[in-house]
């Protein structure tokens, strides 16, 4: 990992994008994780982007929408 790779120095989709890489990668969650809170990243945060990235990249939809029933949708 870059050594500049740290939260003050990181975006929101930067903290994404290499979540999703190290994941590809094969690097565990847990590894993550602590190499993620040395850099001061908290681990609610942390747990968030994974489950994030994991849920994005299965397919399913990051945010739940409520769906409108069948006859609202051409209104």
């Amino acid at each position: 990992m870059d050594d500049d790779f740290t939260i003050e120095t990181t975006s929101p989709v930067e903290l994404a994008k290499h979540i999703h890489e190290q994941l590809a990668a094969g690097v565990s969650r847990d590894s993550l994780e602590r190499d993620l809170a040395t850099r001061g990243f908290s681990a609610e945060v942390v747990a968030t982007y994974i489950n994030m990235v994991d849920k994005a990249a299965s397919g399913r939809p990051v945010t739940q929408r409520r769906q409108k029933p069948w006859w609202q949708f051409w209104r």
